[in-house]
């Protein structure tokens, strides 16, 4: 009889075990960086800018994103947070316009990048969207994971790459944008860089991650290490 009540109790270590490692896996995860931007364009070409439909002369903002990943979801409402903040404190000339890029695979039928994601992105206020076919121009730009944000001066310079967010799929506060206000503010001469928390717009063979994703389930690429 003594038996059953050890037994009861080392079941329930376990299971305690399993569920604290099972927490500490996915806040690993939930802090681990996306794959880098390692060849961003430096400068600005003339292809480059008809491509994006760019003004020359102007800065801009370009921020590359998964139609349906959380991700996605966490940048915009940063993004949103940041500019509210610049306009409530005069800075609002300060903004750039803002390009936001959904990769979009080859092959999925009309519609399928419509979503709470695009529905945000047409509600940012200055931003304009653009739809990446089979994510041609995220390779140009060297951009691998969803949520990642460059910024070009008005001379053409690339002067931030990196993310916005504190975590895969979290919103934070401005502190979590910092090097891009930082940039933005003209308070820094240097180039500034952060880590993209996010699920990768490309997996092997340059298939894009998008298409390994549905509205309907629209979390396994920021699940999948």
């Amino acid at each position: 009889m003594r038996a059953k009540p050890l037994t009861l109790v080392c079941s329930l270590l376990a299971w305690i075990a399993l569920v604290v490692g099972g927490m500490g896996l996915k806040m690993k995860y939930g802090f681990t960086p996306g794959a880098v931007a390692a060849a961003v364009p430096a400068q600005l070409t003339d292809e480059l800018q008809d491509r994006v439909q760019l003004t020359a002369g102007r800065s801009a903002l370009l921020v590359f994103l998964h139609p349906h990943c959380p991700c996605s979801r966490a940048t915009i409402k940063q993004l949103d947070r940041v500019w509210a903040i610049a306009q409530e404190s005069g800075a609002a000339d300060l903004l750039p316009p803002v390009h936001l890029i959904f990769v979009i695979p080859p092959g999925v039928e009309d519609g399928w990048e419509r979503g709470g994601n695009l529905a945000r992105a047409e509600r940012l206020e200055g931003a304009f969207v653009h739809f990446d076919r089979a994510g041609e121009l995220a390779q140009s730009f060297s951009a691998r994971t969803s949520g990642q944000v460059l910024f070009y001066d008005r001379n053409g310079e690339l002067r931030f790459a990196g993310g916005i967010t504190p975590s895969r799929g979290k919103a934070g506060d401005l502190r979590h944008a910092r090097a891009l206000w930082d940039v933005l503010r003209r308070e820094r001469s240097d180039a500034a860089e952060s880590p993209v928390y996010g699920c990768p717009l490309f997996h092997s063979g340059d298939r894009t991650c998008a298409d390994r994703l549905s509205p309907e389930s629209n979390t396994e690429c920021c699940r999948e290490p």
